[in-house]
């Protein structure tokens, strides 16, 4: 429910009655789906991607965001992928056929499972398949191609599999604190910023495009990164109608490519408020059948394929969410201004009740139930420098979220800084700092700088 609720000083607008959410709700469809998808794949005869391992990735993730499972069905794909595992940590596709391949969707997969999984999730042979990977990677960073090409999802590319390396070596480095992932991950990531999204089977780019965001994400690379910035612009350019995506340049929208992109949108730190994802999580509710599927495009062989990508898109998003809060963070503002407009709102994908609270510098100053909030904020007698505007909201059932701005007011000069290369690169004796300075009039800046760089060991040692 979604009313808005406006509050001027002496001034309260009584909000419109709320309006319920047209379609089903995210936790229904997103179970379904799940259950369709497992059931589906238990045919036991492919673990290489459509049939099995991506399915073993959206069981994960769905685990992981509280679905039930069949542990069951679920033990049966997962034990079918360590029987094709071999000594080196790769796994296989009928005992001896394309290891990188299929070594890279068992890896993705496995990145979406926690230590504390119920399931036959093992934490030592996850690991084999990462270093693995990691005993692949070619001297640009990047991993071997797949070794063959079975249409959309098992392209002849090298960016599934290095992409699913990062995810791979970013959660053994987070499991075991082991900083020898640290490196592999900083060149697998220059790998993908050097390299250019090429169209696969006509897509114009998109697949390879949504799999470099996720990639790069997994090494710790966010939207301050020009390169992740374009690349999260473009596939948002890409959507049909600003609803969802469709695999080709021009073609209607289908699960597959909308669960594919929606995906990379969330580990690039798109917020689930915008309307990218709003958008498309509505089209995905919508259009999931009363069996489970999602209707299949002509560039699939299988159901399971569908269904996949959508569960693990969809099972990451909140069932309670603030959609926006607006000035951003960032937003400069005058005592000439003399007001802020101050707006917010909640989102509940189950439809449940809500509240809203809205914080100036820690101070409350709106609250509203199961409506958005304008507040006109008075600058007058506002002291210069930064402020922070936060709003908190908890729906009906317990679930809660928040978001905060920083703004600035008046003529004040505030630092924001990057670093390069990634620091994540151990070799790296020099780094390149940027600052940028904001204010109105021109000023005079001194700026200390201090670092630390771990050694061999991972000691922190002064590094100037």
């Amino acid at each position: 429910m979604r009313n808005l609720l406006l509050i001027l000083p002496g001034l309260l607008l009584i909000p419109q009655a709320a309006q319920a959410a047209p379609g089903e709700t995210r936790n229904t469809v997103t179970q379904r789906a799940l259950n369709t998808a497992l059931t589906g794949a238990q045919r036991m005869d492919c673990i290489s991607c459509h049939v099995s391992g991506q399915v073993i990735a959206a069981v994960g993730a769905a685990e992981t965001s509280g679905f039930s499972v069949n542990e069951g069905q679920a033990n049966r794909l997962i034990g079918y992928a360590w029987s094709q595992q071999a000594g080196n940590g790769a796994v296989y596709h009928g005992g001896n056929n394309w290891p990188i391949e299929v070594s890279a969707w068992v890896a993705l997969a496995l990145s979406y499972y926690t230590e504390d999984s119920n399931l036959d999730f093992r934490e030592d042979r996850f690991q084999q398949v990462a270093d693995f990977l990691l005993s692949q990677q070619q001297g640009d960073g990047g991993v071997p191609e797949n070794e063959h090409n079975s249409g959309v999802i098992s392209l002849p590319t090298r960016t599934m599999p290095t992409m699913s390396a990062l995810r791979a070596w970013r959660w053994q480095f987070e499991a075991t604190g082991e900083n020898r992932y640290l490196p592999a991950m900083a060149r697998a990531a220059e790998w993908f910023a050097n390299y250019a999204p090429v169209s696969r089977t006509g897509d114009g780019g998109l697949i390879e495009t949504a799999y470099s965001v996720t990639g790069m994400a997994a090494a710790g690379r966010t939207l301050r990164d020009p390169v992740m910035a374009e690349r999260t612009d473009w596939l948002i350019n890409r959507m049909v109608n600003e609803t969802c995506w469709g695999k080709d340049p021009g073609a209607g929208c289908d699960g597959w490519s909308t669960g594919t992109v929606g995906i990379a949108l969330l580990d690039a730190g798109i917020p689930v408020g915008h309307p990218a994802i709003r958008n498309s999580v509505r089209w995905l509710l919508d259009q999931n059948g009363g069996d489970g599927w999602w209707p299949r495009p002509g560039f699939l062989g299988a159901d399971e394929s569908v269904s996949t990508n959508p569960v693990i898109y969809l099972s990451r998003i909140p069932v309670f969410y603030i959609s926006h809060l607006d000035p951003e963070n960032g937003a400069q503002f005058l005592q000439a201004d003399q007001s802020v407009l101050i707006t917010t709102d909640g989102i509940s994908e189950e439809g449940r009740d809500y509240e809203l609270t809205l914080y100036v510098d820690n101070v409350q100053v709106a609250s509203s139930q199961d409506a958005g909030i304008e507040y006109s904020w008075n600058l007058q007698g506002v002291r210069d420098g930064l402020h922070y505007i936060r709003v908190e909201g908890r729906d009906a059932e317990g679930y809660e979220d928040s978001r905060e701005s920083v703004v600035l007011i008046g003529d004040y000069v505030g630092l924001l800084s990057s670093v390069a290369p990634n620091p994540f690169n151990p070799s790296e004796t020099q780094a390149s700092v940027e600052f940028e300075v904001v204010g109105v009039d021109p000023a005079h800046v001194e700026i200390g700088i201090h670092a630390t760089k771990d050694d061999d060991t991972g000691v922190p040692r002064q590094a100037g």
